[in-house]
């Protein structure tokens, strides 16, 4: 059928379930497969952190409010992108979007692959704490709620690889991208139990 399903998505540095959370997994797939078709990319965005279905620097995040994937075909030929999601064999009939691009072929034996480099980990600062004004989460001075948990962050680079019959032929740098850290947020209580 036609419409959204609920997936997990990245919101606000969570994962959390939304309508449409699948759409950000179909333009990660896209960008992978705009990459090795050797086409232009034109504005491309990573997720606020690493998303689970792709490696890290391989994501394309997409969403109504800004965040775009914007690519071009700059050959003399005519594209075509075919796009279908699978359901696996396996007892968790996991489903999978494939998409292909075909155009001009690429010379026999020349494949093009991803390959991704984490350059850094970047540990959290310390923990950040904020008075529970609201009485949202705690009360009293004396008491504490863990909001959120710290997460370490990555600079990562990402490369398009060249190969012919198997043999890497050339490599070439595609972008740098940094997944921030983020420290523990902790909710502390305002009022005092005199």
């Amino acid at each position: 059928g036609n419409g959204y399903q609920e997936a997990p998505e990245i919101a606000y540095g969570e994962y959390v379930t939304g309508v449409g959370g699948g759409v950000c997994q179909v333009s990660t797939t896209l960008y992978q497969a705009i990459l090795r078709s050797r086409l232009k990319v034109e504005k491309r965005e990573c997720h606020a952190i690493p998303s689970n279905y792709a490696p890290m620097g391989q994501d394309a995040t997409v969403s109504d409010n800004g965040a775009d994937f914007i690519f071009r075909n700059d050959t003399s030929y005519p594209v075509y992108i075919r796009a279908r999601i699978t359901t696996g064999t396996d007892r968790s009939k996991t489903k999978r979007c494939e998409i292909s691009i075909y155009g001009r072929s690429l010379p026999d034996g020349i494949r093009y692959t991803l390959e991704s480099r984490q350059l850094q980990e970047i540990q959290p600062g310390p923990p950040k704490y904020v008075a529970d004004k609201k009485h949202e989460y705690v009360y009293y001075t004396d008491e504490e709620v863990e909001y959120l948990k710290a997460r370490t962050g990555y600079k990562v680079e990402v490369y398009l690889v060249e190969q012919k019959d198997g043999v890497e032929q050339d490599r070439r740098l595609i972008t740098t991208d940094v997944y921030n850290p983020r420290a523990t947020v902790i909710y502390r209580g305002t009022e005092s139990r005199d």
